[in-house]
């Protein structure tokens, strides 16, 4: 009896698809977690796999002309745990005090940017590059990274460790490359920037970057940070009692500069307006080393909320809210040019430290019992502080200047509690510092 064998098909592995249309750069993701790179070799742009099970149209790598990408780069990747580079160099080979390297020597696109992911945990990483146009990034549901500049991630890239605490990974401390108009980037981006992530524990952080536009972040549900800005958060000064900071005596107007009230130049420089919204959870976000054209909002909501800036300079007005029942929130070394309104509900612990503001201040400490420190201090115009219901504590320190007498409706100076306000600049530098070396409180 003869039987008929039949030879079966080789079993073929899922591949990426990369392909040009119309100018654009279009690449399409398999359904299984892809991990891949797309950086620039000469006048070929490249499309590779980062390991041997991610083939780009089934090899391990695909390459472009760079004369025949006129326009957009467009990715799409599928549910699974996925990881995007781009950009000419790796970062982790580079330090502050030896590198010099910016944008012009990476990839350079000639249109916009778009990085899509679905559910999964991803983790989309962009330094060293141009970008002409903008460049939007949109994840899906699961515990997401998005880095953009060199410099520490929030994650290795095989998620075994997925955190939302990047200091951990600081390789060095602030400072090096820098020169009067601050350190150079290396993500050049003529357009805006907008990063979007759903629901799970997301991390955000740009980093060494120059954006023509606006910044855009927003972040979904459960616990999120969003950080700008190299190197770890610095402590603030002075001892725990927030009276007993050093005088800053003879403070004029004039003083107000980095030496005195600012830090290292900003290696984050938005044109436009900056918008950052974190969703419900226990979120924190830090506007760090930053230099903002236009107009800061920020809003943070859910059931715990650091609020935070370091080094930030504002040329126009600042929003910052927060519906949480529990918030803390620092304003340190930073310079405001337009008016500040801070709004918060529930319970706050505030400290403003060391900043100057060079029109109308508006706080708003809702919701319980709230304690506000400010000391060091420069304000130019009006200053109004309501701390609403609940008992509140405010104590203003006397190195502070205020060009005009402070409003304080609902506060009676009874209310003040200095040892109160002392363990509250103690929690805020807990708080905050150790928060972003991985031990959150």
């Amino acid at each position: 009896m003869l039987l008929n064998c039949e030879q079966l098909e080789p079993r073929r592995t899922l591949s990426v698809n990369a392909f040009l249309s119309g100018g654009k750069l279009i690449i399409i993701g398999s359904p299984q977690a892809d991990r891949l790179a797309i950086t620039q070799a000469g006048d070929q742009i490249l499309v590779s796999g980062l390991d041997a099970n991610t083939l780009v149209n089934r090899a391990p790598q695909a390459s472009f002309h760079m004369s025949d990408l006129k326009r957009d780069v467009f990715v799409q990747l599928d549910g699974g745990d996925n990881v995007v580079r781009i950009g000419g160099e790796d970062e982790s080979s580079h330090t502050d005090e030896a590198d010099d390297h910016s944008g012009e020597g990476g990839l350079v696109l000639p249109g916009n940017l778009t990085i899509k992911t679905n559910s999964g945990h991803d983790a989309v990483r962009v330094s060293f590059v141009q970008i002409v146009g903008n460049l939007q990034i949109s994840t899906g549901a699961g515990a997401d990274t998005v880095d953009i500049g060199r410099g520490p991630t929030f994650a290795s890239e095989d998620h075994t460790e997925h955190s939302t605490s990047i200091a951990a990974a600081e390789p060095h401390d602030d400072g090096g490359c820098e020169d009067e108009g601050g350190p150079p980037a290396d993500v050049i981006i003529g357009g805006s920037l907008s990063v979007s992530t759903s629901g799970g524990d997301d991390g955000v952080k740009v980093a060494f970057t120059a954006i023509g536009g606006s910044l855009d972040i927003s972040t979904g549900t459960d616990n999120d940070t969003v950080v700008t800005g190299r190197g770890p958060i610095r402590g603030v000064h002075g001892d725990d009692e927030c009276g007993d900071s050093a005088a800053a005596s003879g403070l004029a107007a004039a003083a107000v500069d980095a030496g005195e009230h600012g830090g290292k130049p900003a290696d984050v420089r938005v044109a436009g307006d900056v918008s950052v919204s974190v969703g419900v959870g226990n979120d924190l976000f830090l506007l760090k080393n930053m230099h903002v054209g236009e107009d800061v909002r920020a809003l943070a909501q859910g059931t715990t909320a650091r609020l935070g800036t370091q080094n930030l300079q504002v040329e126009g007005d600042t929003s910052i809210a927060s519906t949480a029942a529990y918030n803390l929130v620092a304003i340190l070394r930073s310079q405001f040019s337009g008016d500040f309104n801070l709004k918060t509900g529930g319970v706050d612990l505030a400290l403003i430290d060391r900043s100057s503001f060079a029109s109308a201040v508006d706080i708003s400490l809702r919701g319980d019992s709230d304690a506000l420190c400010i000391r060091d201090s420069i304000f130019l115009d009006e200053v109004g502080i309501d701390g609403g219901p609940g008992i509140d504590a405010v104590f203003l320190a006397d190195d502070n200047l205020f060009a005009e007498e402070v409003e304080l409706p609902h506060i009676e100076s009874g209310d003040v509690d200095t040892q109160a306000l002392s363990a509250t600049v103690s929690d805020i530098d807990v708080g905050f510092g150790l928060y972003l070396q991985g031990h959150p409180n």
